[in-house]
């Protein structure tokens, strides 16, 4: 450390600090360019999960992470790993020159170079997990997990200043990076809503935002008026996002267990309707799984969306471009390229939520938006 500390020790000044600092900031945003982009072209409005951002992981579950981003994804990381290979020397003279101007002596570079060192191994691990997807390498796995737990040790390495943590927080949560790309979101209150299907549905507006359906021997749902989604009246549901929390709070053993949705379309009062389009979950074993579908009682295999767990999650988001592409998201795992009945050439359409006989099922946090890319709609 002292030859390096003799050698770096004539750069430090400010004017070097503050350059070296600024080429450190823009690595950073080439870095989380290529995701932030890919997040947006999903309509999501924080970075995916990757390697970096987890503390500790299996293969299995490294692996699963690769899996979730699908190709997209996965080109977008292989991006952000190119850039992330100057990171680590900019980041090391950042801190280590910082240090120097500040009259601290060679003890002070020890944190960042080791911090640099294993920053290396964990991006060169990345890279060839990445490279040789969808082939395994476990242990290559594990070495891209330790390097950046070492580094996770190293964010408090008594000779390191704060700014190591800092900037490794900044990493791991991309904070700067990650406001939303749209604000106009609209929260619907669920304050009226109507039966439809089986009379004997309930449905109980808890709040502003919380909707149970309870059901009964058949099928029913809860309508909401056009009124309370603020849509626009023509073309309404071109290029949105509708957002909701769903969780089932029974669990029927009657060989199709928990099952309801959504349904939007031309049609009110059944999703199963001529010109609805309809995402839900089901609990039956031949098509366990999420569901996307036109119209019909039995969607075709095609439009069965599995999840790798075979559990519903709490939070889904469904995108509706304007060319009729529809994009799912159900937390990490997205479908993309599902086809529709031209729902977005509706003008003013129906939407509600619904249930199978016997079923419970609480709807919160519906919320409607803009679908944009980067900023600007499509």
């Amino acid at each position: 450390m002292r030859k390096l500390y003799r050698i770096l020790k004539p750069l430090a000044n400010r004017y070097s600090v503050l350059l070296i600092w600024f080429f450190a900031i823009f690595n950073f945003y080439l870095c989380v360019k290529p995701l932030k982009e890919y997040a947006a072209s999903i309509g999501l409005n924080e970075t995916p999960t990757i390697l970096d951002t987890m503390t500790y992981y299996t293969p299995d579950e490294g692996y699963q992470t690769l899996s979730n981003l699908g190709d997209d994804g996965r080109r977008a990381y292989r991006l952000t790993n190119n850039a992330e290979f100057v990171f680590p020397i900019l980041l090391f003279l950042s801190l280590s020159l910082s240090n120097l101007v500040m009259g601290k002596g060679h003890h002070y570079i020890t944190g960042p170079f080791l911090y640099m060192i294993f920053e290396y191994i964990e991006n060169l691990a990345e890279k060839y997990v990445l490279e040789i997807y969808p082939n395994r390498h476990d242990t290559v796995m594990k070495l891209a997990c330790y390097a950046g737990l070492i580094n996770t040790s190293l964010d408090d390495y008594v000779n390191t200043p704060d700014l190591t943590y800092t900037w490794k927080h900044l990493i791991t949560s991309q904070q700067w990076f990650n406001k939303p790309i749209i604000n106009d979101v609209t929260k619907i209150k669920l304050s009226d809503v109507s039966v439809v299907g089986n009379s004997l549905t309930k449905c109980v507006i808890k709040s502003n935002d919380v909707l149970e359906i309870t059901t009964h021997l058949s099928e029913g749902g809860c309508a909401v008026p056009f009124e309370q989604l603020k849509l626009p009246i023509k073309k309404s549901l071109s290029n949105q996002v509708l957002e909701f929390d769903m969780k089932f709070l029974t669990n029927p053993y009657d060989g199709v267990g928990r099952h309801g949705g959504i349904y939007y379309g031309n049609h009110s009062f059944d999703r199963r309707a001529d010109g609805n389009t309809g995402v839900d979950w089901i609990d039956r074993t031949r098509d366990r799984g999420y569901r996307f579908y036109r119209t019909g009682w039995y969607p075709d295999d095609s439009n069965v969306l599995l999840l790798q767990k075979k559990e519903p999650v709490n939070h889904l988001k469904i995108i509706i471009k304007s060319n009729g592409e529809h994009i799912i998201v159900a937390e990490n795992t997205i479908w993309k390229n599902l086809t529709s009945n031209a729902v977005q050439l509706l003008n003013k359409p129906y939407l509600g939520f619904w249930a199978w006989g016997n079923n419970h099922l609480r709807i919160s946090n519906f919320t409607i938006r803009p679908y944009t890319r980067c900023g600007l709609d499509e």
